[in-house]
């Protein structure tokens, strides 16, 4: 039922079956041409001003791929019609889509670069997407604060792992006087290594 619910709401979303100068692909309700190749579980489609984490393939309209990675993007207001930004807000977390846009306005406007000259002016070029997550500016911010304080004190970001992970686990263990925590996972019964804690504890001193 609630792929059934997504699926017609991609339908307004996108707008009726026409027909289309390329084969398997739709004309969307804005003009763009679209093929949907996987619905996710959320409803909740990408916002302007959204941060979204996607694996992107660029191809030319011969399927020859010249770009693919994974990439976390900022959704910035559509600078002409059938934008890749625009082609974004279409899409929710889970949902993976090939979109046809020009390549000249994708060069020119969004990378602000020159066309590359596998790619004549004029012509068109295929973007795949696969949404793997849709962040607020809340949301990212948070993000990046937290992974800013890790750059700048590791030891700290070290401690707080730890003890969400002593705290998940229920390990009621307490650091030695060095800062070390010592987790005893199986009791044996041979001779304990003086020599080598006394060779440590030297290093510890001349260090």
């Amino acid at each position: 039922m609630k792929h059934c619910i997504k699926f017609l709401i991609l339908i307004l979303l996108f707008g009726c079956t026409v027909k289309s100068p390329y084969p398997g692909f739709s004309k969307g309700k804005n003009g763009t041409y679209y093929q949907l190749y996987k619905i996710g579980e959320n409803t909740q489609k990408a916002q302007l001003g959204d941060f979204i984490t996607a694996d992107i393939v660029y191809k030319t309209m011969n399927d020859s791929v010249f770009f693919s990675g994974r990439r976390k993007l900022h959704i910035s207001n559509p600078e002409f019609p059938g934008s890749i930004d625009e082609c974004f807000t279409m899409l929710s977390k889970g949902d993976s889509a090939s979109f046809i846009i020009s390549a000249d306005l994708f060069f020119n406007k969004t990378l602000e670069s020159a066309l590359p000259p596998f790619l004549k002016s004029g012509t068109s070029m295929k973007v795949s997407v696969d949404i793997i997550e849709i962040q607020t500016k809340i949301e990212y911010e948070k993000e990046k604060e937290a992974f800013l304080r890790w750059i700048d004190d590791f030891n700290e970001y070290e401690k707080v792992i730890l003890r969400q992970f002593l705290k998940q686990e229920k390990l009621l263990v307490k650091p030695t006087n060095s800062g070390m925590y010592y987790l005893k996972t199986r009791e044996g019964k041979g001779k304990k290594l003086r020599k080598v804690i006394q060779l440590l504890s030297i290093m510890k001193a001349n260090f």
